[in-house]
């Protein structure tokens, strides 16, 4: 995902929320996550993205899709 500053911005925002559903914080969470790079340079995996959220696999790719 190539993610701009805004939208980076916006999706930190919605994370640090209180009033944020939980459901949309947890999107937010895993297209942040998706957004970013490992040390090699090459993108997070979408499984090390839902380990490190605790769900399943295929929400993380539902995460990266958007």
């Amino acid at each position: 995902m190539d993610l701009t500053a805004a939208e980076r911005a916006e999706l930190g925002r919605w994370v640090r929320r209180r009033k944020s559903a939980q459901d949309m914080a947890l999107r937010a969470r895993i297209a942040l996550a998706c957004d970013a790079f490992e040390d090699d340079g090459y993108p997070v995996s979408v499984a090390d993205v839902a380990v490190s959220r605790g769900c399943r696999t295929s929400r993380g790719r539902a995460g990266r899709g958007r």
